[in-house]
């Protein structure tokens, strides 16, 4: 399991600067088995080709609503993170699904648009929410 903000972020929420970043996430998808968890906007420099070398691509599409909550129950988070939350539907999600339309993935791509769609996926995988 690979949590692309436990790597992207570095002390006091400093950001990996690109050239290292690139490495990391080239490291990260070169592996045989992976889960990697994240989105990091204009940052993720190798979301396609992620794409195109996974198995299963899942999206959670919660609303806003949803995603605000759970970040506030969670912990406190810097200005940054609350503009990327808020930018999401707008700049991240249209620029995921080109990402995934350009991998040729589409018919590996689940599309979650609530917590009960995400509970109903992880029943029919086996896994645990």
């Amino acid at each position: 399991m690979i949590e692309l903000d436990k790597l992207f972020w570095g002390p006091d929420l400093q950001p990996t600067p690109p050239g290292e970043w690139q490495a990391i996430q080239r490291d990260a998808a070169a592996g045989p088995c992976w889960v990697i968890d994240g989105d990091l906007g204009p940052r993720d420099s190798h979301l396609v080709e992620r794409l195109a070398a996974a198995d299963a691509i899942v999206i959670l599409e919660h609303s806003l609503l949803v995603c605000v909550w759970r970040a506030v129950r969670r912990s406190r988070e810097n200005r940054e993170f609350w503009r990327r939350v808020l930018g999401y539907r707008s700049y991240s999600l249209p620029a995921i699904r080109a990402a995934i339309t350009s991998a040729g993935r589409g018919d590996a791509a689940r599309w979650l648009r609530n917590p009960a769609d995400a509970e109903r996926f992880l029943a029919t995988t086996g896994a645990e929410g």
